[in-house]
């Protein structure tokens, strides 16, 4: 073994430094405010709300930090646990669907759901497929046009499960969809990227990956990332 087996890998690393940083933005944020109210108790019934509004959206951006970290720590760890049971996998992306409708709500946009006739069942852990889907439709709806917009979340099966989420967004350039999985990395052009550390993408491809799996981007119009997992023997087309 040698002398740096037990170290974190680097990316890892990195990846908790920058999550530690994000984490002081909303701590600091939630820390001024709640001190300003505390100070101003016949502060203006508006003002506290909208002081209020602000602390509740940070809590969930730390909450949602919070589990970066943790995502990071297991996954970054060979000891990474993952759940191993029959998932159905049309269920599952009808779930990832009905969860993600919402983000589109006042952008004129659709989710379109292709599944196959009859089930299919993948071993694996629920939960955190689950997780990769939501990441895949939340880009998917960021991206795509106000008026029109339209995603796809399809799949099939033969000798192994393959799930594509397509969009009519503005695709991504051939050079970067390698890049995209790198940690740190953020969809979209420069001004309109959302905030965070870009660490979606690497944390759902190590999901998938974990599985036995690939997650990658497809040549497409618009943008088509796609998720292939092992199927049993039994699963397999004839």
């Amino acid at each position: 073994m040698s002398a740096g087996a037990d170290r974190a890998p680097l990316w890892q690393e990195e990846a908790v430094a920058a999550l530690v940083h994000e984490l002081r933005t909303p701590v600091t944020t939630i820390r001024a405010l709640s001190e300003m109210m505390m100070q101003a108790p016949d502060m203006d019934g508006a003002e506290r709300q909208g002081f209020l509004s602000i602390i509740a959206a940070e809590s969930q951006r730390l909450g949602r930090l919070v589990d970066e970290v943790m995502d990071v720590a297991r996954l970054g760890s060979d000891q990474a646990e993952l759940r191993r049971e029959a998932v159905d996998l049309g269920d599952l992306l009808r779930e990832a669907v009905r969860l993600a409708s919402p983000l589109l709500a006042g952008k004129d946009a659709r989710i379109a759901l292709e599944l196959p006739a009859g089930a299919v069942v993948a071993p694996g852990d629920r939960d955190r497929l689950l997780q990769v889907l939501l990441n895949l439709l939340s880009n998917a709806a960021r991206v795509v046009p106000d008026g029109g917009g339209q995603i796809t979340i399809s799949l099939e099966a033969g000798r192994e499960a393959v799930i594509r989420v397509r969009d009519n967004g503005p695709g991504i350039p051939p050079e970067q969809r390698e890049a995209v999985f790198q940690p740190f990395r953020r969809l979209g052009p420069q001004g309109t990227r959302p905030p965070g550390t870009g660490l979606g993408l690497p944390i759902s491809r190590r999901i998938v990956e974990g599985h036995g799996g690939t997650l990658g981007v497809e040549p497409a119009e618009g943008t088509c990332f796609v998720i292939r997992l092992p199927l049993p023997e039994s699963e397999g087309s004839a």
